[in-house]
């Protein structure tokens, strides 16, 4: 019995010996393993920098790597124990073709990438200034609107790709009114570029990301909004205008209480002759200003009886006058854009024969010399505009 013991002992022993070898020869045998969405380090940026140039954008900014090796080794690999390149020295402007590589530990092979080299557009590298504005958000109220008493900085350098930053319209500062007090108060307030669209631009840098913006909560008042009108007494046109009857302001209590009628400045409707808007001037005291309901006021002009036509000329359509014997004058290249407004009558049966364009250079020299342009016609016109008011004429001396 005792030596049977002993048998199945030395078995065991024999067989957990064979049993290890077996997972230490297997742990051991070589494998592959795939990491994903490894990032892409950009290298040399700084020489890219130094030629005024930027990464407007890329391809993609990750890889997947498939790596093998002995069992053992891959369990313990992470994802940044690799590291993809994509040097960026030597690319121009425009999209680029870069190449990557990679370097991983000393124990596995890097056996494939998802892709082996990536697209990358290069743009300008530009500074410009922008102009910061504020914006109330979160007003809830009725009775009081937040006020904007000072902003720490009315402009703020953007930098970043050409065709990013010249997207860049304004730098807007939100302002919470929910955190505006009825005592002066600075808020520090985290500037956000926004384009044409007030839509949030990525991609740039500001020289400074926030402003300090001061603001008061002030009380609304809504009152009587006067606006003078003058000059709608055209010949032969039918013009017709709308005002607003209310304007909303906001000031302090003591400010408000003595207001109960705001006068704007005098529109002036003598050279309207198209329908239009005219942005309203309220006349307001110190420590008062309109409130953000009544943020567009417009006087609104509708013209009936008028049309407007459009005709361009050249240098070639311009008569001179004055010429001194002995003198050759010659108008420099010139666009002549004429707009005339009148009865729709008139200003349909109207060509560019019926206009003259003439230039006086009497008493001047020989050279190059701007003068003034003079644009005349014989029609009942309401109105005759010309751009530009003065042309580049050279005089030289007449050969012999």
């Amino acid at each position: 019995m005792l030596k049977n013991n002993k048998v199945n002992m030395a078995l065991a022993l024999v067989m957990a010996i064979v049993l290890w070898a077996y997972v230490l020869a297997s742990d051991n045998q070589a494998s592959t393993n795939t990491l994903r969405n490894i990032p892409i380090t950009f290298a040399n940026v700084e020489t890219l920098t130094e030629n005024n140039l930027v990464v407007l954008e890329t391809e993609r900014d990750t890889v997947n790597i498939t790596f093998s090796g002995q069992r053992t080794a891959l369990n313990k690999v992470k994802a940044e124990n690799f590291k993809v390149i994509a040097d960026l020295e030597g690319l121009k402007k425009g999209e680029n073709v870069v190449r990557l590589r990679v370097v991983g530990p000393d124990n596995v092979t890097v056996e494939s990438m998802s892709v082996q080299k990536i697209a990358v557009t290069i743009d300008d590298l530009v500074s410009v200034k922008k102009p910061v504005e504020t914006q109330i958000i979160n007003q809830n109220s009725d009775d009081s609107e937040p006020y904007i008493v000072q902003l720490s900085q009315d402009a703020v350098v953007v930098e970043g790709a050409a065709s990013l930053v010249n997207k860049v319209t304004r730098l807007m500062a939100y302002v919470d009114a929910e955190k505006v007090e009825n005592e002066m108060k600075a808020l520090t307030i985290a500037l956000v570029p926004v384009d044409k669209h007030a839509q949030k631009v990525e991609g740039v840098t500001l020289a400074t990301d926030k402003v300090s913006v001061t603001a008061v909560m002030l009380n609304k008042k809504t009152v009587t909004l006067s606006v003078p009108v003058i000059g709608q007494e055209h010949d032969n046109l039918d013009i017709s205008y709308q005002v607003p009857r209310t304007i909303t302001i906001k000031g302090t209590d003591a400010a408000l209480a003595a207001i109960s009628e705001v006068l704007c400045e005098t529109v002036d409707l003598s050279r309207v002759y198209d329908d239009t808007q005219i942005t309203l001037q309220p006349i307001l005291r110190d420590g008062v200003t309109v409130a953000t309901d009544s943020g567009n006021l417009f006087c609104s002009v509708t013209v009936k009886g008028a049309e407007t036509a459009t005709f361009t000329f050249s240098e070639s359509d311009v008569i001179i006058e004055g010429v001194t014997e002995g003198l050759v004058p010659v108008v420099e290249d010139a666009v002549i854009q004429v707009a005339a407004s009148g009865k729709t009558s008139v200003i349909e049966t109207l060509t560019k024969e019926d206009f003259t364009l003439t230039a006086s250079v009497a008493d001047l020299t020989a050279g190059t010399h701007s003068v003034r342009l003079v644009c005349s016609t014989e029609k009942e016109l309401a109105d005759l505009t010309y751009e530009p008011r003065e042309i580049n004429i050279t005089i030289s001396e007449e050969a012999l």
